[in-house]
């Protein structure tokens, strides 16, 4: 899914019981229950405005929200059945890090902290070690997170020897102004070229694991000649993109296995951890799994639950799939689709007009929750200051789950351009018919509303951008020569 799990509410459940129990041993007495506990103090210096909130995986409903002791926090639940659970560390509304947990009758669920990187991880017994301890806590997955690890460390010491040489250029460049007449002032900037550390995290305290916003198409085959293109293909990827993919591969292939499953049961909740995700070009497999669950699992699931797990995550893979066949109908040279939508202002605007009205438009999906989105925004304003009065013109369409989430996004990073909201809880209209599978995700339109390119970079943007309005001011200076020759 294209939108991160957000929004874990702040109730507790009648069927939980909240960290302080007065009994000693509250599991043994409850019977039915489960227990979590974790040490997670590292994650935030501040746990004084930060808690834990606990929430069911397949429907996101609130169960509890545990108040914690400088980051320690225990809570105890009852479970009729396995289920998947969220467990996320929140400050202030603000989602630090998460992780997932199978919870069951008797289960004894631990979380730590492993790092600014690695995250916080649920460690237990049962249907949770089969599920995500034996992934998780892996030889083959510590040795891939240690590796983007040191990818990340390496990113950071770049960035602040990147920011010393800023600062040091500045001090110089004052010091050379104060001496001077002022005339001759230079700034120097060092800047770091560095592959963004959102491939895999948003910022640094989330963790890389949980919050990776695109995706990459995963190639698996027995062909020699197209392992051969893969590996080249894989050669070409960004590092940080690279490493992270080799710590996603050990937990979907484990996971995969689980989700294939003989044992229905099982098999579901290793979906609902992410096996056999849709977003790996395997649609067709996760419906026809879906089916054969849901076959077996109809008399025992109520209605409703039927519902929320087999029927509704069914829906959504077809829309994921139908997203995917709409993104590769849409190629260069094809028109795009039209519409029209909301400002953040509350003007409504029509694509067509905007088109007409210019002769070039990037139209950029964005949501406030995604940090490679507003880690383009700055270069992005670079080029709409340069060409904006020349005929170029941004049309970003956040895609945020709630109207205020995308205004105050807007108001925080001032957005200079036509600023418009495909608001929706699940996957509006607009991103459904552009095939928006990732965020960012943009297409650089014509004036006639032809696709001239797509998912370009920003430096790759730029440089369509250059060679589109060089030719026009070609075209100027020849014409300005032509009159000139004629007067003379």
């Amino acid at each position: 899914m294209i939108k991160s799990l957000k929004k874990v509410g702040a109730t507790a459940g009648l069927l939980g019981l909240v960290w302080g129990c007065a009994t000693e041993d509250p599991v043994a007495e409850l019977g039915n229950t489960y227990r979590i506990s974790g040490d997670i103090a590292g994650l935030t210096e501040d746990w004084s405005v930060a808690d834990i909130k606990i929430a069911r995986s397949y429907d996101q409903a609130d169960i509890a929200t545990v108040e914690t002791d400088d980051g320690t926090f225990e809570y105890v639940g009852v479970a009729d059945r396995p289920t998947v659970l969220i467990i996320r560390a929140e400050s202030e509304e603000r989602s630090l890090n998460y992780c997932m947990a199978v919870v069951e009758p008797g289960a004894e669920i631990t979380v730590a902290y492993y790092g600014p990187v690695r995250g916080i991880y649920a460690d237990g017994g049962g249907l949770h070690a089969e599920l995500v301890s034996s992934w998780s806590f892996s030889d083959e997955y510590l040795t891939a997170g240690a590796a983007y690890e040191e990818y990340m460390e390496r990113q950071k010491a770049l960035e602040a020897e990147a920011k010393a040489d800023e600062e040091s250029a500045g001090e110089s460049s004052d010091a050379e102004a104060d001496s001077s007449d002022g005339s001759d002032e230079e700034t120097l900037v060092a800047t770091a070229d560095t592959e963004s550390a959102s491939e895999g995290t948003d910022d640094a305290s989330t963790g890389g694991e949980s919050q990776l916003v695109a995706v990459a198409d995963e190639t698996q085959t027995s062909d020699e000649s197209e392992a051969a293109e893969a590996t080249e293909e894989e050669s070409e990827m960004p590092e940080g993109f690279r490493l992270y993919n080799a710590i996603m591969d050990v937990r979907w292939s484990h996971l995969d296995e689980s989700a294939r499953s003989e044992n229905a049961e099982v098999a579901l909740l290793a979906i609902e951890l992410g096996g056999l995700s849709a977003t790996r070009d395997n649609g067709d497999e996760v419906l026809r799994r879906l089916d054969e669950i849901g076959a077996e699992l109809s008399d025992s699931l109520g209605e409703e639950e039927f519902k929320l797990r087999i029927t509704d995550r069914r829906t959504r893979v077809v829309g994921y799939m139908e997203r995917l066949a709409a993104d590769e109908s849409l190629q260069p040279g094809d028109a795009a689709p039209t519409f029209t939508a909301v400002s953040v202002d509350g003007d409504e605007h029509d694509l067509a007009q905007v088109l007409a009205a210019n002769d070039v438009v990037l139209v950029d999906f964005w949501a406030s929750w995604c940090g490679p989105c507003i880690k383009t925004f700055p270069h992005l304003k670079e080029m709409y200051t340069e060409y904006g009065d020349r005929g170029f013109e941004i049309v970003s369409v956040s895609i945020d789950d709630t109207d205020e989430d995308w205004s105050e996004a807007s108001e925080e990073h001032e957005l200079p351009w036509l600023d418009l909201g495909d608001i929706s809880e699940t996957t509006g209209p607009i991103a459904q018919a552009w095939g928006v599978t990732f965020i960012p995700k943009g297409y650089v339109l014509d004036a006639e509303g032809h696709i001239l390119d797509k998912d370009l970079s920003t430096d790759d943007l730029e440089a369509l951008l250059v060679e589109r309005f060089a030719t026009d001011d070609v075209a100027e200076t020849t014409e300005d020569d032509s009159e000139e020759t004629l007067g003379s």
